[in-house]
């Protein structure tokens, strides 16, 4: 797994696949996350189920 510090700053990928989850990706230009729609593979170490577990994983990363 990707430390805090380098998954955090990666893009938000919705990925290949048809879902529409709701999750959740830390933006470091704002320093708060933000809410996308994630296709349901394919995606991201910036992926997080909830705004909470976004913001205590990348807060002040």
């Amino acid at each position: 797994m990707n430390s805090p510090q380098i998954m955090c700053k990666l893009p938000a990928v919705r990925g290949h696949c048809r879902a529409l989850l709701p999750r959740w990706r830390y933006d470091p230009s704002t320093g708060n996350c933000h809410e996308f729609k994630f296709g349901g593979c394919d995606g991201n170490g910036n992926n997080f189920m909830s705004q909470k577990s976004c913001m205590a994983v990348c807060s002040g990363n």
